[in-house]
C-alpha cells in the first residue's frame, strides 16, 4: 500500500511515520509538511510545503484518492 501523510512533522504525523515505516503492509509513505520531519526511512519521500499554496503541491498528490480536492 501507498501512504500519504500530511502534517508529517506535527504531533500526530511524527507518531505515525515510525508507525508506518515498520509496517509491512506499506511500501512507500509520501510526507508532506512546513519542513522536512527528523525521521528517515527508506520508504519514506518527503516533501516540504507551503499549506496556504495548494496549487503548488497539488501535483504531488494528484494520483491519491482525495476526492474533496478535486478540480472543478
Amino acid at each position: 500500500m501507498k501512504t500519504i501523510v500530511i502534517g508529517a512533522t506535527g504531533a500526530t504525523g511524527k507518531s505515525l511515520l515510525p508507525l508506518l515505516a515498520t509496517s509491512s503492509e506499506v511500501e512507500s509513505i509520501d510526507c508532506f509538511g512546513r519542513r522536512h520531519p527528523d525521521f528517515t526511512h527508506q520508504k519514506l519521500n518527503s516533501h516540504q510545503i507551503d499549506f496556504s499554496q495548494p496549487d503548488d503541491w497539488r501535483d504531488e498528490v494528484q494520483d491519491d484518492c482525495l476526492p474533496a480536492w478535486e478540480q472543478p
